[in-house]
């Protein structure tokens, strides 16, 4: 038994000093390496501003002024992230599911303290983890059961909440209402080189994920100038009548008709598509 012990808490040792080590490389080289190179970047400690600018002020915040969490966190929306992480899993969970799910609490606080609300959004990456320590927990607790059958009516539960959280009316709505503009599409992502720094629509950035710069032009993007100068933008590919998430048509026909009068050459598609590059 003490070697068991032994064993375990050597390899809690470990796993604590390698977080450790991580959250160090983060705070002292990779989110300032961000920063200085990306001024725009919002990441790592700035999303916690307001208990302090590093991880270590963070931690002091927590400890020194809790209550400034009762200001910032919605507390509401919290509520119904944690609602729709659970329920998918919740059937399957029993008493022997709690070590696990209790090794997820930290990915939790850091979500729910968080200023950006993408953090507390199934739609994006952040509570990924969490997922996988749900379903480890749900395997604990099927198997401490001792089942002879397989549980479909969970299953399929647990299938049909997570093809909700997917939203499957994407696919008939949003999604296939651009199938008309692939063309167009195709034909100006050709005319854009590997070094560019493009401002573009959030559906078309995916395709250009290999450039120096991409980013989609939002209210505080709103000068030509400022986008040259600051984030080296030489490339826009907009489409002001289709803006995209976290943009707006008025503000990519702005950038394109500043565009003109400062000389760039532009081109664009019949279904309103148009592509503006700063002449070298």
């Amino acid at each position: 038994m003490s070697r068991r012990c032994g064993g375990a808490g050597g390899w809690q040792g470990l796993g604590l000093g390698l977080s450790l080590g991580w959250l160090a490389l983060l705070n002292g080289w990779l989110y300032p390496l961000l920063t200085a190179r990306y001024p725009g970047v919002n990441a790592g400690a700035s999303r916690y501003s307001y208990l302090g600018d590093s991880i270590g002020a963070i931690a002091l915040g927590l400890i020194q002024h809790p209550q400034r969490i009762l200001g910032h966190v919605d507390w509401a929306g919290a509520a119904v992230y944690l609602l729709l992480l659970a329920l998918p899993l919740l059937p399957f969970w029993r008493r022997v599911s709690l070590p696990v799910l209790l090794a997820g609490i930290p990915l939790i606080a850091i979500n729910i303290l968080s200023e950006s609300g993408a953090q507390r959004s199934l739609v994006h990456h952040y509570s990924l983890p969490l997922a996988v320590i749900g379903v480890v927990a749900a395997l604990d607790g099927l198997a401490s059961e001792g089942m002879r059958r397989v549980p479909w009516r969970r299953i399929a539960w647990a299938a049909a909440c997570w093809a909700a959280l997917a939203k499957p009316w994407f696919f008939t709505g949003p999604y296939l209402g651009r199938l008309a503009m692939v063309p167009e599409s195709r034909s100006a992502l050709e005319l854009v080189r590997p070094g560019d720094a493009v401002a573009t629509t959030s559906y078309l950035a995916p395709h250009l994920s290999g450039r120096r710069m991409v980013l989609f032009p939002a209210a505080s993007d709103s000068d030509l100038e400022t986008l040259e100068r600051q984030r080296g933008i030489n490339l826009l590919l907009l489409h002001p009548q289709v803006p995209g998430w976290a943009s707006e048509g008025e503000l990519q026909r702005s950038l394109l008709e500043q565009a003109r009068r400062r000389g760039w050459s532009c081109g664009i598609w019949p279904r309103g598509l148009q592509l503006c590059r700063r002449q070298t």
